[in-house]
């Protein structure tokens, strides 16, 4: 996909136009300065993109109509779930924005035994959607990936059964062999916050049909370990 990429709600996509709103359209009309006959690519955030040439530019909402459809560019037939630690401050911004970029379909915040944080607020929860939308944007995908509520640790567990493979970032013993990754359309990658996991929490994962992946002898910081598994998997696709 080219540059000028722009979201449209897909509330706002009908069978032959489209309509930008609110920050999409103030970056369109005032950043962009876009007018009527500009061409510009809009990705509706559930796979589809759309080749449009504006008809009326407004500073309250701009239209366009519909010249081309694209079903699912920038995006692979795998759906990865990233259950992540709770972990502080701009370190997870980072990794919503470079999870977003590679191809993760949802982000999970977990509550775990040793996270400093439990819970996150609204306001922080919106500036990670943003986050995620501007990477989608940038990275050329047409699917946003939706950032869960907190969870908890055990929640998580108990709803991981809808998934085809699960995987938890923790090391396999000393010279012990890796476990290969086994192939699968729905997968969940659980990474521990900064303090790791407690080793109750790797057994619980562990009954729960949970495969550990080792992600080599250097010790990784929570985020960089989220993105390294998220990397190893798809390298597999």
């Amino acid at each position: 996909m080219n540059h000028d990429v722009f979201y449209v709600r897909p509330q706002d996509v009908s069978d032959e136009t489209i309509v930008f709103r609110g920050d999409e359209n103030r970056h369109l009309v005032r950043a962009m300065r876009k007018r009527a006959g500009d061409s510009v690519l809009a990705v509706d955030g559930r796979g589809r993109a759309y080749a449009v040439r504006i008809l009326k530019a407004g500073k309250g909402e701009t239209t366009a109509e519909i010249t081309g459809v694209h079903e699912k560019p920038g995006e692979r037939d795998l759906e990865m779930t990233l259950a992540q630690g709770l972990i502080k401050g701009g370190r997870l911004d980072w990794l919503v924005e470079k999870a977003s970029e590679i191809g993760v379909h949802t982000i999970v915040p977990v509550s775990t035994a040793n996270s400093v944080l439990k819970t996150l607020s609204p306001q922080r929860m919106s500036r990670l959607q943003k986050i995620a939308l501007s990477a989608m944007k940038q990275s050329g995908r047409s699917f946003l990936p939706g950032i869960a509520p907190v969870t908890a640790f055990d929640a998580v567990l108990e709803s991981s059964s809808v998934f085809d493979v699960r995987l938890i970032a923790h090391p396999v013993p000393r010279g012990g062999p890796g476990v290969p990754i086994p192939r699968g359309r729905r997968i969940l990658c659980l990474v521990g916050p900064e303090g790791g996991f407690e080793s109750h929490e790797v057994e619980k994962a562990f009954e729960c049909g949970f495969l550990a992946v080792s992600l080599g002898p250097a010790r990784l910081r929570a985020e960089t370990a989220g993105i390294v598994l998220l990397a190893r998997v798809f390298s597999l696709y």
